[in-house]
């Protein structure tokens, strides 16, 4: 194995590791000024022991262009790491062996998700320490398809402040302090988890008293129909654009639903939805990933940037977009995440405890089964003919398919 690197910062300074100057794979032995960021622009490269001069608040190690750092081996000087902060840009990924570090210094350590137009992965091997320390290690700025994949992890629970996750036998193996409102979509197969929320594509027509209006084009204020046919005022419009190239694909192209796929005239037009935006059915809330049948509800395929809305009124409710009949958005937390560049928003923490979903979110179980059930027998219909079929009205959803 060749000799690590040596690489050394300087005070307030910047120091960019790229393709032109080291390969990838490459090993550092890192000595860190405090003050100094340290950029590793699209390129591999595996930490094998660092050394901190002087206090390092405000020390930053970048990631960028689809670059890896594995934070592996024995340190020269485990309170380097005091005031560190990992910024994880577009397609980049960080990797944080426990095994090395003292308990000392991972609850002084941030992980910011700095790009909102990219996504980046956060990849955590938990060691024996993990439950012995003061306080977990922060992380912040994440967004709609950032990964956080945790070693040995079953499940994750966001708890307030602190996302958890689980190994075998329900035992914490790993904690971070989080931005309270956190959103996980369903773990995926590596076994991480990924930030979730739901929306309209741009061009979505909304249901209101002066007919069908596109949904970038509504405002503060508008009247909007909902699923009694009460016209309510939106209280809030966010929006937030992807660039499906920086993006895991699975987690946030649009949902293509097309006309008569979910009854007869609905909807009445092709509707576009996130992932996790749920429609209305059988009497509960059902997130259009979950119909994803592969003729008449689709996954769409694209390359080109696009923009998702979210409508938000007073109350959580059923709108009708498309003619079909779909959710408001319900504040989790994660309002942030459609706030224009620049703009800044000072909000009161969102008590998890008191969300009220309009009508019961179905994530599994026996609706959901049903549901699925007659969306392609109407499929296998109208592939064979222009016959219809509708949905079955269910007066209540058992508490058995409602996800905690």
């Amino acid at each position: 194995m060749p000799d690590p690197t040596p690489i050394t910062t300087v005070n307030d300074g910047k120091t960019i590791i790229d393709k032109e100057h080291y390969s990838s794979g490459e090993l550092l032995d890192l000595k860190l000024a405090g003050g100094s960021t340290l950029v590793i622009d699209g390129v591999d490269i595996t930490l094998k022991s660092l050394l901190g001069v002087g206090a390092l608040s405000n020390t930053t190690i970048e990631l960028i262009h689809g670059a890896t750092l594995t934070v592996d081996g024995s340190l020269l000087d485990v309170n380097a790491l005091n005031g560190l902060t990992y910024k994880i840009g577009d397609q980049s990924l960080l990797h944080l062996k426990q095994s090395f570090l003292d308990v000392k210094l991972l609850n002084s350590e941030t992980i910011d998700f700095a790009d909102p137009e990219g996504t980046g992965t956060f990849h955590y091997t938990p060691g024996g320490v993990g439950l012995r320390l003061s306080g977990p290690m922060k992380i912040i700025n994440l967004h709609v398809g950032d990964k956080i994949q945790v070693d040995g992890a079953t499940s994750a629970e966001v708890d307030g402040e602190r996302l958890l996750f689980h190994g075998k036998g329900g035992a914490i193996i790993a904690s971070f302090k989080v931005e309270e409102g956190l959103e996980l979509g369903q773990p995926n197969e590596d076994g991480s988890f990924t930030i979730e929320v739901p929306c309209f594509l741009e061009g979505t027509l909304i249901s209101t008293p002066r007919g069908e209006i596109r949904v970038e084009y509504l405002k503060k204020g508008d009247l909007v129909h909902t699923l009694n046919g009460e016209a309510r005022a939106v209280t809030w419009v966010g929006n937030r654009t992807i660039f499906p190239q920086t993006a895991n694909p699975r987690e946030c192209l649009p949902v293509h639903i097309r006309p008569g796929a979910l009854a007869e005239n609905m909807p009445h037009r092709d509707l576009y939805l996130s992932p996790d935006h749920c429609l209305f059915l059988a009497g509960c809330l059902i997130p259009a990933k979950f119909l994803i049948n592969g003729t008449t509800i689709t996954q769409d395929l694209r390359l080109e940037p696009f923009t998702y809305y979210h409508i938000e009124l007073e109350q959580h409710a059923v709108l009708v977009a498309d003619g079909a009949y779909t959710e408001s958005y319900l504040d989790l937390g994660n309002r942030a995440m459609f706030l224009e560049p620049g703009m800044f928003m000072f909000c009161k923490p969102v008590d998890l405890g008191t969300v009220v979903h309009c009508f019961p979110p179905v994530y599994a179980g026996p609706v959901l089964d049903a549901v699925r059930n007659v969306l392609e027998q109407r499929a296998a219909i109208a592939r064979d003919s222009a016959q219809t079929m509708t949905i079955p009205p269910v007066q209540s959803c058992p508490a058995s398919c409602i996800n905690p």
